[in-house]
């Protein structure tokens, strides 16, 4: 029970960025997996670990708790975008990266979410 959130968490952050090179490699669009891969599992590790602290962990799906799972949701998005922007100039990622970590990072927090409910 104390490694599966970050079981989860790694999942969730790896098929999310597994599913956004799919997608922008359709698009024929570079992105930079391994950082794609290092948001989505950071943040998806964070969010495990707060959400078990809150004891709001894989309990998504009740309606009376999922506004507590929102808010922690977006506030670590918010976070991960701050980062993201904050880093970008520091390294020459292609242009399509930013986006591809939005993506990978809210995937990667709602499978954690629900692989653990």
């Amino acid at each position: 029970m104390r490694h599966e959130p970050i079981k989860n968490s790694i999942v969730g952050g790896t098929v999310s960025t597994f599913a956004a090179g799919l997608f922008f490699a359709y698009q024929g669009c570079r992105i930079a997996m391994p950082y794609t891969w290092f948001c989505a599992v950071l943040a998806a590790l964070s969010y495990s670990f707060l959400a078990t602290r809150f004891s709001i962990y894989g309990k998504a799906h009740i309606v009376f708790s999922n506004w507590k799972n929102l808010l922690l949701t977006l506030s670590l998005f918010i976070g991960t975008q701050i980062g993201d922007l904050k880093l970008e100039p520091l390294f020459s990622f292609p242009p399509n990266t930013s986006t591809a970590v939005s993506l990978a990072v809210l995937a990667a927090i709602g499978l954690s979410d629900a692989l653990a409910g």
